[in-house]
């Protein structure tokens, strides 16, 4: 097939006393009707039709939503559970900004957990309290995944920008498996992320700003239209050192980041197997909340089970230390926040040292 140039070139030769118009016939307006259209004539005589009027559609975010939807359709929805309620996210739901903008962190965070449940929960809808995430600090990853797993399932973090910003921890809850799930470097082209910085700290110009959305422009359709193992790397490991959780087998704890994990775990059976330094966490979260079993008057100093912690807890000889929490209007502030539990799983925590705290807060 000829392309645009040879086409106008030939009906201008046939009829050199005729005036040539060319009308793109696409949905909407985009990079081809604005730019390669008039790069390929370039040089040529021809009337081309003002920017607004080049497209099928009357307004160009038609066309964005149509795309989106056809993500949508390609990609399928993200089913969670949570007290008999099924929570249906789709892509669009977190990834289409107002005006028909992709966000490029909701689009990888929904992605990435997507990917996960496909390993994690292939067969079934999984509950929601299942499944914990750790990822980068933004607001389009915060409001994907608040959509998908709700209050308290997700940690953010500062990140610098680069090839490791968008990295997800998810954690399955229930069989202590972890995944890592990483957008892999070639998503994103050279100078995407030094930009992307500038941006952030309202350090860019106006001739790198075009950069950039060039850039972007890229990365988004990688990250709609490609299919996931061109996205990301999956690496599968333990939440724990070893153990099931049990009391006659409990998860062992080596490291800081595990003591961490064991929020997302309050009714099992933990033991230290080394001392724990805490000097990398600049305000830990207590592990387990106090939450009154119910508004009554009655009930206001009984703490709910299923929000302390109510497993057991064997510090085994060793040492926690370097604990500094700062949550000065809080209550049930500590190392653990709140103990608790019932008959069969009263919560204890015992032959443990902590040293060199320094706590802000209610207890």
């Amino acid at each position: 097939t000829p392309d645009i140039r040879t086409v106008v070139e030939e009906v201008k030769n046939n009829n050199p006393d005729c005036t040539i118009i060319v009308m793109p016939v696409m949905l909407s307006e985009g990079v081809y009707t604005d730019s390669k259209i008039p790069t390929k004539l370039d040089g040529i005589t021809y009337l081309y039709p003002e920017s607004g009027q080049r497209a099928l559609l009357p307004h160009a975010n038609i066309a964005l939503y149509i795309a989106f939807r056809a993500n949508d359709a390609i990609m399928g929805d993200i089913e969670l559970q949570e007290s008999g309620q099924t929570y249906v996210v789709q892509y669009s739901d977190v990834a289409l900004e107002e005006g028909g903008k992709v966000c490029v962190c909701g689009s990888l965070a929904y992605r990435a957990m997507q990917e996960a449940l496909k390993i994690l929960s292939p067969a079934a809808v999984a509950e929601r309290s299942r499944f914990t995430v750790f990822g980068p600090n933004s607001e389009g990853t915060e409001a994907a995944l608040q959509a998908m797993l709700g209050d308290g399932r997700y940690q953010l973090e500062e990140r610098p920008q680069n090839e490791d910003y968008y990295s997800y921890q998810i954690t399955d809850c229930e069989s202590g498996t972890i995944l890592t799930v990483k957008a892999r470097p070639e998503v994103f082209p050279d100078n995407f992320f030094a930009l992307k910085t500038k941006v952030k700290n309202n350090t860019i110009t106006s001739e790198e700003k075009k950069a950039f959305q060039a850039l972007r422009a890229q990365v988004v359709e990688k990250v709609r239209w490609e299919d996931a193992d061109n996205l990301f790397t999956i690496e599968e490991s333990p939440a724990f050192a070893g153990g099931s959780g049990t009391v006659s087998d409990p998860y062992q704890i080596t490291t800081a980041e595990q003591l961490d994990q064991v929020r997302y775990y309050l009714d099992k059976n933990f033991i230290l197997t080394a001392d724990i330094d805490l000097s990398g966490y600049e305000n830990w979260e207590p592990i387990g909340t106090f939450q009154p079993t119910s508004s009554a008057p009655e009930d206001a100093e009984n703490p709910d089970p299923e929000m302390a912690f109510s497993g057991a807890f064997d510090g085994n000889g060793h040492t926690i230390s370097n604990v500094k929490i700062d949550l000065p209007t809080s209550f049930a502030v500590g190392l653990f926040g709140c103990v608790a539990g019932t008959e069969s799983n009263p919560g204890s925590i015992h032959d443990l040292t902590v040293e060199n705290v320094d706590v802000t807060g209610y207890y």
